[in-house]
């Protein structure tokens, strides 16, 4: 299998952070550490869950301003979780998605760049409306970079 063949998706982000006391929950169906106050995009304690279901493997390392950092390294039914060094924020790393699903990972493939540019898309609007910096790696790209500016106007971050 060549590595064209091995899709590897990395998402780093300078956010808040994950609580260590959390890691231990993380990727179990309908596990969120969000509380209702909390800013949330998806449906709480679901993706984390569907995106470990579809890959070989899942690394994930973050780091709270309040609490010390960790790695969890998640793979079928093993879960490794150790302590771990950084700065604030997260760093999801997704190994081989799509491994059990043949049809999918076929269209991947593909159709790899037209999703690849999906993705960025997203990832440019997210920017926009939350002040964080993101780091998105492709196996087969090179890496991209998006920073939005701090300011609370969202005006000001698309000027």
């Amino acid at each position: 299998m060549s590595d064209i063949d091995i899709l590897n998706i990395s998402v780093e982000d300078n956010g808040c952070g994950i609580e260590y006391d959390d890691a231990k929950l993380l990727c179990v169906r309908g596990h969120t550490s969000k509380n209702n106050a909390g800013q949330t995009l998806g449906y709480k304690g679901e993706a984390l869950f569907s995106i470990k279901a579809v890959c070989a493997s899942v690394e994930i390392q973050s780091k709270s301003q309040s609490s010390k950092g960790f790695i969890l390294k998640l793979k079928e039914d093993s879960r490794v979780l150790t302590e771990g060094l950084g700065v604030q924020g997260t760093r999801i790393s997704l190994n081989d998605p799509f491994f059990n699903l043949p049809v999918r990972k076929l269209d991947w493939k593909k159709r790899r760049s037209s999703y690849a540019s999906a993705i960025l898309k997203s990832i440019k609007q997210l920017c926009l409306a939350f002040p964080v910096r993101f780091r998105l790696a492709f196996s087969w790209s090179s890496e991209f970079n998006f920073t939005s500016c701090a300011s609370p106007n969202t005006s000001e971050r698309i000027h």
